[in-house]
């Protein structure tokens, strides 16, 4: 009797499953967020290395253009004649000098100095102590354009509230100017305290504007 070998039952095989690495995926990705940066950088050093480049050029220039200018001739400005200067106005005038009361004062050609009374004419004493200068001979008092008196002391301008007085100086004399507040007097007055005992007096007509030109040559000595 034959014996029936029973048929083997086939076994199945596993299949087997190759699983891809998981961190592939986070190399590519990190790859790339460096390649970017790089990128970056790199453009923001040429950015920079552009703008001092730039900046450099701009320096070489203003340096060259300030070498040239110096390097320029000067052009010196040519001496004009003296003939066409302002001449002097008071060169030809006249100058007073009082050595006794320590002053002088210069005045043009055609004015009339004088010591005597309105209207008089005569010769003036070197020292003496009261002069007035007019454009003309006949000048009335109060059209004299200067009146200088020696005074034996300075006192004030009464009645005082009629007068402003203030300090000033004359010819770098200190001094004391009085003008009539209310404009009716013809002079303004200048008390100056000089060398001599007393001082000097001075109206200076304000009605003609000849006797500021006469005023500013008045001069004080030692």
């Amino acid at each position: 009797m034959q014996e029936n070998n029973p048929v083997p039952t086939p076994v199945a095989t596993p299949e087997v499953v190759i699983e891809q690495p998981k961190q592939s995926n986070f190399l590519i990705i990190l790859l790339s967020v460096l390649l970017l940066l790089s990128v970056l950088i790199a453009g923001f050093f040429a950015y920079q290395t552009q703008k001092l480049v730039n900046e450099l050029k701009i320096k070489n220039e203003e340096l060259r253009n300030v070498a040239v200018a110096t390097t320029e001739p000067t052009v010196e400005p040519v001496a004009t004649n003296s003939a066409s200067a302002t001449p002097d106005p008071t060169a030809n005038w006249k100058t007073y000098t009082n050595t006794e009361y320590k002053y002088s004062i210069s005045y043009p050609l055609t004015y009339k100095i004088s010591n005597q009374a309105d209207g008089a004419t005569g010769s003036i004493p070197l020292n003496a102590y009261n002069i007035f200068i007019s454009e003309s001979a006949s000048s009335k008092y109060e059209d004299r354009l200067i009146d200088i008196n020696n005074i034996g002391m300075l006192i004030d301008i009464t009645p005082v509230d009629q007068w402003q007085k203030t300090s000033v100086l004359v010819s770098g004399v200190k001094a004391t100017k009085f003008i009539k507040i209310d404009k009716s007097s013809n002079f303004d007055i200048y008390h100056i305290q000089t060398n001599k005992s007393g001082g000097l007096e001075i109206y200076v007509n304000n009605k003609n504007s000849k006797s500021l030109d006469l005023f500013d040559t008045l001069k004080f000595t030692n």
